[in-house]
């Protein structure tokens, strides 16, 4: 997860201050790399079952595209307000996920958080938890969309929506398409206890994880001048 300040903060200190929130989800089977925008700038409250808009954003097999032309620092020229900056996002939240199959024909998106250890400020601002599941489902392409975008699917994905407003993300892929626009549901806190041996498998995952915050960074291409970590280690605003 990501946030990026409003344009002309130097940083952000709550929510208010925030343009945008991002999720990024970079499958294990693949290069690619999913960047979400969540309009809200808030995850789903989980026990009251919230439900939230997002869309997929960008599809790129290059981070460091990802990183430069979505979540880069940019500078720019206004007529009204001359010269303008916009800091580049901030990491605030990083684990393990998993799109899983559930029993009555819907999937979930499930995930355990590695980073930071304990939950701070700025997690809870956003609703990010130790883990939660969520109801993921994909709106159909032909139906009105808060983005007015068109997006293409292949014959075989566009013919899984049928009549239907929502289908559910089966398969996965269904996310590889620009513009394409989700719903999350809160569903469980508990992972386990919803989704069974996946669940199980995210949680190991993350007890075998020993993650080295310079590793990381270095890792995601992330520049600590452009992209301050404090979120991140220690969940407070930068």
């Amino acid at each position: 997860m990501f946030y990026r300040p409003k344009v002309g903060k130097s940083e952000a200190n709550g929510i208010e201050d925030v343009q945008k929130l991002y999720m990024v989800l970079s499958p294990d089977n693949s290069s690619k790399k999913r960047v979400i925008i969540i309009p809200k700038k808030k995850l789903p409250n989980i026990p009251q079952r919230d439900s939230i808009f997002a869309f997929i954003d960008m599809v790129t097999d290059k981070w460091e595209e990802a990183l430069d032309s979505e979540m880069g620092s940019q500078q720019y020229r206004t007529k009204r307000r001359g010269e303008r900056h916009l800091e580049g996002a901030r990491p605030c939240g990083m684990g393990a996920y998993s799109i899983v199959n559930h029993a009555d024909k819907h999937t979930h998106f499930a995930y355990v958080l590695e980073l930071p250890e304990n939950i701070g400020e700025v997690q809870e601002a956003f609703n990010i938890q130790k883990e939660g599941s969520y109801i993921i489902a994909v709106k159909n392409p032909a139906a009105p969309a808060y983005l007015n975008k068109k997006v293409v699917l292949p014959r075989d994905l566009e013919e899984k929506f049928v009549d239907y407003k929502f289908i559910p993300a089966d398969p996965p892929t269904l996310l590889d398409y620009e513009g394409l626009e989700l719903v999350l549901i809160g569903a469980k806190e508990n992972i386990v206890n919803e989704l069974g041996a996946p669940a199980e498998a995210l949680e190991n995952h993350k007890s075998e994880q020993k993650l080295e915050i310079e590793h990381i960074l270095k890792t995601l291409k992330l520049k600590s001048k452009e992209h301050p970590p404090t979120p991140l280690i220690e969940g407070k605003w930068r």
